[in-house]
């Protein structure tokens, strides 16, 4: 028997309900032809299906998309690590002893250097033990003082500027020595001693062997400066760290040993909170609690679950990573229920979903200012709902995405910028698009772009300007959990959360942040407050829709911090809206606590 389907089109509807209503990523419910269902039946589900259509069409047109709420811990969660990022201060190395560094050398012509001793004619000269720089690399400091009369002066030149390479390359206990020679034959040999590690501490002790596994450095490795950074920048990912490294003389030449003081506080924390950052439709009052725990596998790794409650939804969230070297691993499992009315007191929609996610971060470039990383997730997601008694079609969903983001530290700036590029997945079991589906209508086979950018900047001593600029570009018609949601705590303040959605839009976000004397002399006693005004905007479009949608918003919010207690409130007044979506000030509020 064929299956009897109630099919609508989007782009004959630009309804977010009717869309969720109809699947969250398909525009057909399929009604199995079953000999228990009598046509008498089939006719009332169809009119049913008619009615619900027609009341959401006409009563709710404008009414709120229902975002996944386990999906929302999980970005919410993403956008405190990143927040997080910027915050942390750089990776710490220090050293009890350092040749100073010679790049003024650099400047200096080997012809304008007098020497008032014994030279002679070098026709060629040898790095003896260089395993570090190129070949290349090594005719280019070479070559000025070929063909040349040496002395002490130009050869101690030369010393200076291959000290200075390896320097500039973050060798910095890489060495270049004289030793004693007959330079009459023309050849000068320049001996080359690799620092190397000999051995690693942490907290005093021996590492153990797992913990090392874990950082991109070991015992008998050549010594990078880069390379102890990243280890530090590992660490402390961990809460409970705040790690530096410090670099100690060894008993070999070239060696040296590792000494990392993690500055270990308790290894895991409890917490709950309430905020008012819901959605209408399952409650806006939101309950948390949480617990996370850090290095339980000694590799430095993290482990956070997290449950979230509000009066129609009941979410969990269990993450965790891992560092390998300069690359990082992470899972992340939620789940979620909710009871959504599709038209109060008559039509229930009941929704359970689960999303798996794993991550690689792969950092390829950093030094004292700048980190490049790219990062690539693949997402599982599972969806079942039940419209009253009627079992609606399950949804499965894998999605792809690829990323580049780079840091960037300066003295009174930090930024930091990504762009992605997401795809829907025909694999893993998941469903397909049917044939000709419009442009318009969500698909699985779907392309998106995004990019964000963060910017932390204290232009003056008291102020410091936070701007956050996001958005996504799609050609076709997204899923409902790939859609940018507009408005609410995460994005333009003064609005319900999720007051908008679109296949494309930006937001921004801008706070003006003032410190004053009375609040430097409450950070000396560990309470921290940071008043600030705010400015937010965006632009949104559903590629069903012909206009595009604005919000924007203006207020005033202040944060709070006090031995584990944290307040973070916003009253915001909507400037610009569509019609149908409320101007009155809200007032976004979360208090939380974590010991």
């Amino acid at each position: 028997m064929r299956d009897f389907v109630i099919s609508t089109k989007q782009s004959e509807m630009a309804c977010d309900p009717v869309r969720q209503f109809l699947m969250f990523r398909s525009d057909s419910v399929a009604l199995p032809r079953s000999p228990n269902i009598r046509s008498s039946d089939r006719l009332a589900v169809m009119r049913f299906g008619a009615l619900t259509i027609a009341a959401l069409i006409s009563g709710t047109a404008q009414a709120q998309q229902v975002r996944d709420e386990g999906l929302r811990l999980l970005d919410e969660q993403r956008l405190r690590e990143k927040a997080e990022l910027m915050a942390r201060p750089p990776a710490e190395v220090t050293e009890n002893t350092r040749v100073e560094s010679a790049n003024a050398s650099g400047d200096v012509n080997v012809n304008a250097i007098d020497e008032d001793g014994p030279t002679v004619i070098v026709k060629e000269i040898v790095l003896a033990g260089d395993q570090l720089l190129t070949q290349d690399e090594q005719q280019q400091l070479v070559a000025p003082f070929l063909g040349r009369p040496l002395g002490a002066k130009r050869i101690d030149l030369l010393l200076q500027r291959i000290t200075a390479a390896y320097l500039d390359r973050g060798y910095i206990t890489t060495r270049a020595y004289l030793s004693p020679q007959n330079l009459h034959s023309g050849r000068l040999e320049i001996t080359i001693i690799p620092g190397v590690i000999e051995s690693i501490a942490v907290d005093g002790k021996p590492a153990p062997w797992l913990s090392t596994v874990a950082l991109p450095f070991s015992s008998g490795g050549s010594l990078r400066l880069a390379d102890l950074e990243q280890g530090v920048d590992q660490i402390n990912r961990l809460r409970s760290r705040r790690a530096e490294a410090q670099i100690l003389p060894g008993q070999t030449p070239g060696g040296s040993t590792i000494a990392i003081d993690t500055r270990a506080e308790k290894s895991w924390r409890v917490g709950a909170g309430v905020d008012n950052y819901g959605q209408s439709a399952t409650g806006e009052r939101r309950q948390r609690i949480l617990a996370e725990f850090d290095n339980l596998l000694g590799l430095w790794d993290t482990w956070s679950f997290t449950t979230l409650e509000s009066s129609n939804s009941h979410s969990d969230l269990l993450s965790t990573s891992v560092p390998i070297g300069f690359g990082t691993f992470s899972y992340a499992y939620s789940r979620s229920s909710s009871e959504t009315w599709l038209i109060p007191s008559v039509s229930k929609l009941r929704s359970e979903s689960s999303s798996q996610t794993v991550g690689w971060n792969q950092v390829i470039y950093r030094d004292s200012r700048f980190r490049i990383a790219l990062d690539s997730t693949v997402a599982l997601r599972e969806s079942k709902r039940r419209l009253d008694t009627i079992e609606l079609k399950p949804q499965q969903q894998s999605t792809g995405r690829l990323a580049s983001n780079v840091l960037y530290r300066g003295s009174r700036t930090v930024l930091s910028a990504e762009i992605g590029y997401s795809r829907g997945l025909a694999m893993f079991g998941s469903d397909v698009d049917i044939a000709n589906l419009p442009r318009t209508s969500p698909h699985n086979d779907f392309e998106k772009w995004d990019a964000n950018a963060n910017l932390s900047w204290q232009p003056i001593d008291g102020l410091t300007i936070r701007s956050v600029i996001a958005g996504q570009a799609a050609r076709m018609g997204l899923p409902g959990q790939e859609q940018l949601f507009l408005g609410g705590a995460g994005s333009v303040r003064g609005f319900k959360e999720g007051s908008l959605s679109g296949d494309r839009g930006a937001y921004m976000r801008n706070e003006f942040s003032f410190s004053h004397e009375l609040i430097r002399e409450a950070a000396r006693s560990n309470v921290y407050v940071d008043p600030f005004l705010l400015f937010d905007a965006s632009v949104s479009r559903l590629l069903s829709d012909p206009v595009d949608r604005h919000l924007a918003s203006a207020g005033v919010g202040l944060r709070m911090n006090w031995k584990g207690l944290n307040a973070d409130l916003a009253w915001a007044k909507p400037l610009t809206a569509p019609e149908w979506v409320s101007r009155e000030a809200r007032l976004h509020l979360l208090l939380s606590a974590q010991f």
